[in-house]
This record gives C-alpha cells, sequence and structure tokens, in this order.
C-alpha cells in the first residue's frame, strides 16, 4: 500500500491495521448506500407510474416528489460504485488513464449528490427536530465545496491536497449509509425504539463522525515535512549555494556593502 510508505506519523503496523479495518467498513458502507440508492430508484419509478398507494407520512415525502428523488438516488448509485475504486492503489497505479476519468465523473457525481441533498433539504418536509435542517444543509454544501476543492487542487497539480478533499469529500457522502446503519441497525439494538428520536439522534452524528474519522486518517497518513539540513560549504562535493525548489541551484547572494 503506497499509501503507508513514506514518514508517517503512525507506525506503519498500525496503520496497516486501520486501513483494512477502514476498507471494510468502507465497502460495506457502499453496500448499504447502494443497495438504498436502488430501491429508492425502483420507488420512485413506481410512483411516478401511479402504481403506489398513499403511504405513511415519512414515505410520502419520497412518493410526492419522484423527479427529486430519482435525482438524488440515481448519482448515489453511481457514487457507491465509483467511490471506492477511486481510491484503489491498484487501479491507480496500473490504469492511470482509467484512474483520471473515472475521477472526472466521480467528482461531477459527488458535487451532484452533494446538490441534490441540499434542494431536497429545503423542499422536503424536515422530520425530527429543526435543527436538523442545520446539519443537512451543512452536510450538503460541505460535500459540493471538498469536490470543488478536490478539482482545482488536482488541475493545479497538487495531488496531496487533491487527495485529501476527495477523502473527505467521499466521506461526506458515507455519512448517508452511516446514517442508515445507525438507524436501522445500531440504535433499535439500543433499546431506542422511537424512530423520531433515532432520526434525530442518527441526524446530529453521522456527518461529524465520517468526516471526522476521514480527517484523523488523512492526518495519520499525511507525510511529514523534511527540511533538508544544509552542508557546509566547505564540505567535499557540495556547492556554497544550496539547491533549491525543484533542484534549482539557486545564485549566491551577492555580498554585503559592509563587507570587507
Amino acid at each position: 500500500m503506497r499509501v503507508i510508505d513514506g514518514n508517517r506519523r503512525l507506525p506503519r503496523n498500525v496503520l496497516l491495521a486501520l486501513s483494512a479495518a477502514g476498507w471494510i467498513s468502507l465497502l460495506y458502507l457502499a453496500w448499504v448506500v447502494g443497495g438504498d440508492s436502488w430501491d429508492r430508484t425502483q420507488f420512485s419509478l413506481r410512483a411516478m407510474a401511479g402504481a403506489l398507494p398513499e403511504l405513511d407520512p415519512f414515505s410520502e415525502r419520497y412518493r410526492t416528489r419522484p423527479l427529486l428523488t430519482l435525482f438524488h438516488t440515481i448519482p448515489g448509485l453511481l457514487f457507491a460504485i465509483l467511490g471506492p475504486i477511486q481510491f484503489m492503489g491498484p487501479v491507480r497505479r496500473r490504469f492511470p488513464v482509467l484512474h483520471r476519468i473515472s475521477g472526472r465523473i466521480f467528482v461531477v457525481i459527488g458535487i451532484t449528490c452533494g446538490i441534490a441533498a441540499f434542494i431536497m433539504t429545503l423542499r422536503f418536509p424536515i422530520w425530527g427536530m429543526t435543527a436538523n435542517l442545520v446539519t443537512s444543509s451543512a452536510f450538503a454544501l460541505f460535500m459540493v465545496f471538498a469536490f470543488v476543492t478536490a478539482f482545482r487542487h488536482v488541475k493545479a497539480r497538487r495531488f496531496a491536497q487533491h487527495r485529501e478533499w476527495m477523502i473527505r469529500g467521499f466521506a461526506a457522502g458515507m455519512s448517508v449509509a452511516f446514517f442508515r446503519v445507525m438507524l436501522s441497525d445500531v440504535l433499535p439494538l439500543m433499546g431506542i425504539a422511537n424512530f423520531d428520536i433515532r432520526w434525530n439522534i442518527t441526524a446530529s452524528i453521522s456527518f461529524p463522525i465520517t468526516v471526522g474519522i476521514a480527517e484523523l486518517w488523512i492526518r495519520a497518513t499525511r507525510k511529514r515535512d523534511r527540511t533538508p539540513r544544509e552542508a557546509p560549504a566547505d564540505a567535499p562535493g557540495t556547492s556554497a549555494a544550496p539547491a533549491g525548489a525543484l533542484g534549482v541551484t539557486a545564485a549566491p547572494a551577492a555580498p554585503s556593502a559592509a563587507a570587507p
């Protein structure tokens, strides 16, 4: 794993264990969000065909807005498929052209998902406490900002910053999958049966948790800045002028006017 190589902030074995656990969790969450997007896409298509009766208030929000739901679920399905592939080192190294093409598609899809989530937040009736509107809006806007920033960095060939913002954007998108797991699986096992209470809890913690974990991984795998030590001017085989950026040797400084 190339991301583990280099001067990192945690021991290699620790990073390898965290990487393995992260990939298992990531693939599971991608499966969750992909399956949920597929189910809601079919649901919306049936709603457009008039094949669904009036439902409970929660599901009715989606039944009465099928086009907006499709605008969110179809990109969400592609997001779940392309996201993990985009971060696979072997694919990136062996198929760089494919990585660049799929990366451009993935950025567009990520921005689309964020815009759709923001519109849905404003157009759908608020579920749960009013603060959920603020949380959902922040999540959607951050997702758009992250992918736009990642694209700007890669255009400027700042690949390290590009990687970090791609991770942040992807983590924001995966908060939807984490939301589903907490809402439907984890909190019921903890004895919280009330749906509204579970919704309020998951809406408050999902986005901060996934983006927070991503930020910890970014900082754990970020290479430390190394400032090379300058050799003495009279050292054998060295020049008096230190090497500058891109290996260009800097010109010797002009003598001071006060020098004898």
